[in-house]
């Protein structure tokens, strides 16, 4: 199975294609690094010290065009937990990924705040518990509706964070 293909997510803050494991939106200041990484200037051991920022995504509510069942809903790509790779079942209520047969490797992933809210960046996880290619490629972000992708580009196909600057401003899907 190749899920490494091209895809559309219309989204507020999240990635495109195929399975998705956690999302995390990063408040400013967006100096600091999100959670599993470590500046260059500071030491492995200094790293508790940090104070991360808070996780936003955690405060909306997540919906997708697709989710494979009940075991990989939306609302766990925002929930904080990350299946290490290739632990496979890990992922079991602890991911979102789609129902390919419907979907066709395509999928809109919504987060909505009650109140809007300012975020700098979205921190991207992809879904490597079973198959590294399982991960989402290309994404196109929308905020609130609007006609125009805020951002957009190419992920890579890695297990670990992968960091998406967001224009400065406020929102609330």
């Amino acid at each position: 199975m190749n899920c490494w293909a091209d895809a559309l997510l219309r989204a507020c803050r999240t990635m495109a294609a195929v399975f998705l494991a956690a999302i995390q939106l990063q408040a400013a200041p967006d100096a600091v690094p999100p959670p599993g990484m470590v500046p260059a200037a500071v030491p492995a051991a200094a790293t508790s010290a940090i104070q991360l920022p808070e996780n936003l995504a955690a405060k909306a509510t997540a919906t997708a065009s697709s989710e494979h069942n009940q075991h990989y809903l939306a609302k766990f790509a925002i929930d904080g937990r990350i299946p290490p790779a290739g632990s496979r079942t890990a992922d079991l209520d602890a991911a979102w990924c789609v129902l390919k047969a419907r979907s066709g490797d395509q999928a809109q992933f919504t987060l909505q705040w009650p109140q809007p809210i300012e975020a700098a960046e979205v921190v991207y996880y992809g879904r490597t518990s079973w198959f590294m290619n399982e991960c989402w490629k290309d994404y196109e972000l929308y905020l609130d509706d609007r006609a125009q992708p805020a951002v957009k580009g190419t992920l890579k196909m890695i297990h670990g964070p992968q960091r998406v600057k967001l224009p400065p401003g406020k929102v609330q899907k």
